[in-house]
């Protein structure tokens, strides 16, 4: 559905859709079966092992009514997400993952699943850990995984959204503009607007950047020292490892 909306109705033009297709939905793959269903599944079975375990947590929100569950670590795990967000831009060796999903020149719903493998093991490890310290049960962690997934595509997709609609879902979630700020080239906004599915702690923390409409709909996304043909998938696998690629932000 995100795809057909970006062809009938696209907020930018694309340059070479089929190239970043193909190698993006490659990486996507890879990136989404590791990290959404073994990673996933890995992390499932680890909270049912700990449920066996009190001692393991803190607290025993499971318990509760599961609309509290899901309340408490959406806020629990969206604060914790957009730490890692911004810890990923400011740690070196983290950057060099997470610059994989920054190159992309483009940004559309490809953008959504265009991760490093190693990248979303990193961020999947304390999102289950505290998930697992609250002690939560496991069908909380899957309602959020799956929220998660959907809010990723809908914030990275290339359509021309109403203002006012975006304005109005801007209070709750991150909204392509929103996160299509965060995708451009200028340092004052890639460093900025870290939120995963809501915008409140990049509000809260000061880390919110709003951008025009000419330079949502015209200025330029991806990173200035990124080889813009350098798309395909062996070369998206090893960018992190390859000493072409800076460790840090080329404006550092």
């Amino acid at each position: 559905m995100a795809v057909l909306a970006e062809m009938i109705q696209p907020l930018r033009s694309s340059q070479r859709p089929g190239q970043r297709w193909v190698h993006n939905g490659a990486l996507a793959l890879i990136s989404f079966v590791f990290t959404h269903f073994v990673i996933t599944a890995i992390a499932v079975r680890t909270m049912e092992i700990g449920a066996t375990w009190p001692s393991l947590s803190l607290g025993r929100i499971a318990e509760l009514p599961l609309w509290l569950q899901v309340t408490m670590v959406f806020l629990a795990l969206e604060w914790m997400r957009w730490a890692i967000h911004v810890l990923s831009h400011k740690v070196p060796i983290l950057w060099r993952l997470h610059a994989v999903h920054h190159a992309d020149p483009e940004m559309d719903a490809s953008t959504a699943f265009r991760h490093h493998p190693l990248e979303g093991l990193i961020s999947v490890i304390p999102v289950t850990l505290l998930t697992l310290v609250l002690g939560a049960s496991v069908e909380v962690l899957m309602l959020y995984r799956l929220a998660d997934l959907s809010v990723a595509v809908f914030s990275h997709i290339n359509v021309r959204l109403p203002r006012g609609v975006e304005r109005a879902l801007g209070w709750l979630l991150v909204t392509p503009r929103f996160h299509r700020t965060h995708h451009l080239s200028d340092r004052t906004y890639t460093d900025s607007n870290y939120g995963a599915m809501t915008p409140w702690f990049d509000h809260l923390f000061g880390t919110y950047r709003p951008v025009s409409e000419d330079q949502n709909r015209s200025a330029e996304i991806g990173l200035a020292w990124s080889d813009r043909n350098a798309m395909r998938l062996d070369r998206l696998l090893l960018a992190p490892f390859s000493d072409t690629q800076p460790s840090r932000h080329p404006n550092n």
